[in-house]
């Protein structure tokens, strides 16, 4: 399958999976341009879609990773909850300190994002890749899943 944003090093195979990551990177292009614009109020707005769909698809991830009982569970739980908090810090910045996101604070921001989600799905989530396709329980559990925000 071809995706849109996803690069073809990171695809896991796992088409619900992919599709999210798909997804994610394509809110990191939205984020680019709301960086290279330098639009603070367009880079609020895209934060807290990053947020919504990150919670959602960390959800469903966590959910396929318990049905397929996956040993590394609980550091891949830890690693979803300190990408959580570091978005959290980036939204509560945004809106305390709204001047302080000068052009090296938002390339920094950029910067951080490409490669958490790039080692993220290259390190951690290809850790997990051959546990969850062996499960069709796994599998099964993540498409009872829908976002929200696509309603």
């Amino acid at each position: 399958m071809s995706y849109r944003y996803l690069p073809d090093n990171l695809v896991l195979s796992i088409e619900v999976i992919d599709n999210d990551h798909d997804r994610l990177f394509g809110l990191l292009d939205m984020l680019n341009m709301s960086i290279a614009d330098r639009d603070v109020n367009g880079l609020h707005f895209i934060l807290n879609d990053v947020a919504d769909y990150v919670r959602f698809h960390f959800s469903r991830e966590e959910a396929g990773l318990t049905a397929c009982g996956y040993a590394a569970l609980d550091g891949h739980l830890d690693e979803h909850e300190r990408l959580r908090e570091q978005v959290r810090g980036l939204m509560d910045d945004l809106e305390r300190n709204p001047a302080t996101f000068d052009e090296a604070r938002l390339n920094e921001i950029q910067a951080f994002f490409r490669e958490w989600l790039d080692h993220h799905i290259a390190v951690v989530d290809m850790a997990y890749r051959d546990a969850m396709l062996a499960s069709p329980e796994a599998l099964e559990e993540m498409q009872k899943f829908s976002f929200a925000g696509d309603a």
